[in-house]
């Protein structure tokens, strides 16, 4: 069995990184000969390469964003690659299994009630988003807004031009969490146009990469993973390992991360373990 996902604050240092390297190599390998024939290239790839296998054959789904039986208004993307990526960002478990559940119900327990929120509604269940912050708002523990962003949440139209969007795009700049800013921006987005949830800098990069699978068109997905993973690089954020796995971008990633630390000897020490492991 896989352990759980290393804390937000973990993925910039060495148990991050290996955690990362290992989990890519548990869930590509066994789907290398399915995509390529030729074992061994996809382990490591990253999603950025492991996606790109799907270009042309991605199916596409319409659903509302409430969840509920009302005007469909935005569209989902499906794939097996896109499935195995969502599976390495740690929102679904390896198999055919899509349910999000149990790893809403680590975050609960982690009480991270923001992020729990914010993935259910990314996965199109307003009622347990909702769920979810009240509950987070009666433990005394989570944001001060909760309460107030569940009440908000309740009150959900499909109405373009409704009060409700007025006052959520109000009420979103006044939110101090990233995870309950971006799931305001998802709500008052048009759909296909999710540059507020995209490029939230302080929501995990491993939470964008997912909802960047489920909600943008193979063509805006490339761009969006071309672009992250150029800033990865730039930045030396070893979460970008997600994106590169093992190739030149993910070698140019962590000579980038020496050259901003000088951490030496983390680098030499993760490229040791994942070359025994290959």
């Amino acid at each position: 069995a896989l352990c759980p996902p290393p804390p937000l604050n973990a993925v910039n240092n060495l148990a991050g990184f290996l955690y990362l390297t290992i989990l890519m190599k548990q869930y590509t390998e066994d789907m290398d000969q399915k995509f390529t024939g030729n074992k061994g290239s996809l382990v490591y790839a990253g999603i950025k390469s492991i996606v790109k296998a799907s270009m042309g054959t991605t199916e596409n789904l319409r659903h509302s964003r409430s969840g509920s039986d009302r005007q469909a208004d935005i569209i989902q993307y499906l794939s097996e690659e896109r499935s195995l990526a969502l599976q390495l960002c740690g929102w679904i478990k390896k198999g055919t299994d899509v349910d999000v559940e149990p790893f809403l119900n680590s975050l609960e327990q982690e009480g991270d009630w923001e992020r729990a929120a914010a993935v259910a509604l990314f996965n199109l269940d307003i009622r347990r988003a909702i769920q979810i912050l009240n509950k987070g708002a009666s433990s005394g523990k989570g944001d001060l807004n909760l309460n107030v962003v569940a009440m908000a949440l309740s009150g959900y139209t499909d109405e373009k031009n409704s009060l409700w969007r007025e006052m959520c795009s109000t009420l979103r700049l006044q939110l101090n969490n990233p995870y309950l800013c971006a799931m305001f921006a998802f709500l008052t987005s048009e759909s296909g146009s999710y540059d507020g949830v995209l490029y939230e800098s302080n929501v995990a990069v491993r939470d964008r990469v997912a909802f960047a699978c489920k909600f943008l068109t193979d063509a805006q997905l490339n761009r969006f993973l071309e672009k992250l993973t150029s800033e990865m690089k730039e930045a030396g954020n070893l979460e970008g390992i997600l994106l590169t796995g093992l190739t030149k971008d993910g070698v140019d990633l962590m000579e980038s991360y020496v050259d901003r630390t000088g951490d030496v000897q983390t680098a030499s020490y993760c490229m040791l373990q994942v070359c025994i492991s290959l």
